[in-house]
């Protein structure tokens, strides 16, 4: 019974670990393979739960160690990036169109950092965990979360900025390349 209670709150899960996984993996394939390495290693181990209020962070610890598993496979071999996830809302087209390029920046930014930054970015930034729940799931001391998720945020704050202006520099230089015609 208890068995059962605590794998549909698994299943419903699915979806906070998927975005974790995309963010961490970059490549859709690679995130639902993930998210189904975690799930089965969790229903396997699920007597090992101690806290069944700590279910999430429980989960994302062991979808951590599977990332870090799959990182030092791939290091191993080569993979070919497969097409990048996308995002469907509800908004009109101009709306859904600035928002997938603003998605799409920041996006960007964040598959420029490392590893260690990204992860820690999404769990604090994105999940909402505070720097204590970090440091168990990633297994690293509370000082070194604080301080990756500075020099993280420090990092995509640099790379947002520095597209902006380019973007802005492209967009004038494409003016002063326009001649006047007499």
């Amino acid at each position: 019974m208890k068995r059962r209670r605590l794998a549909q709150q698994i299943e419903g899960y699915y979806d906070d670990m998927l975005r974790l996984a995309m963010s961490w993996c970059r490549d859709a394939n690679l995130a639902r393979d993930l998210v189904q390495q975690t799930a089965s290693i969790a229903l396997t181990r699920i007597d090992q739960l101690r806290d069944e209020k700590a279910l999430k962070s429980w989960l994302f610890t062991i979808m951590n160690r599977c990332f870090c598993d799959c990182k030092r496979l791939e290091a191993r071999r080569q993979f070919v990036p497969v097409e990048d996830y996308t995002q469907i809302d509800e908004f009109g087209p101009q709306e859904q169109l600035e928002q997938s390029r603003e998605v799409e920046r920041v996006r960007m930014a964040l598959m420029a950092l490392s590893d260690d930054h990204r992860r820690i970015i999404t769990l604090v930034d994105v999940e909402g965990y505070s720097y204590r729940e970090v440091s168990e799931i990633l297994e690293i001391r509370i000082g070194t979360v604080m301080s990756r998720v500075s020099r993280a945020r420090s990092q995509l704050k640099d790379l947002l900025l520095k597209e902006t202006t380019m973007e802005r520099k492209g967009k004038r230089s494409g003016r002063a390349a326009l001649r006047r015609v007499k």
